[in-house]
């Protein structure tokens, strides 16, 4: 839940997908504040996709690794509120 990208790339690849696991779920993936706590990730700033989780590439690559070893990939989305206005919106 709170992997980097290609922890989750390497999961999907050695485990999940030879377990036969049919989806794994990603905490948001957006921008969002700082700190340690879980609900930060829950509080976006930008719609950018570069977050503590890793950069928006690796997040493909996590992406087209897993759906090649059979997993999906669900992502919880926060819609509707940014924690500071969003000037790429």
């Amino acid at each position: 839940w709170e992997w980097n990208y290609p922890d989750v790339q390497q999961e999907c690849r050695d485990v999940l997908g030879p377990a036969g696991v049919d989806a794994v779920q990603l905490s948001p993936v957006t921008e969002h504040i700082l700190g340690h706590q879980w609900w930060v990730r829950y509080q976006p700033i930008s719609a950018s996709l570069n977050s503590c989780s890793g950069s928006a590439e690796q997040l493909r690559e996590a992406v087209a690794e897993c759906r090649k070893a059979g997993v999906e990939v669900v992502v919880d989305v926060v819609l509707n509120h940014m924690a500071r206005p969003c000037s790429a919106a």
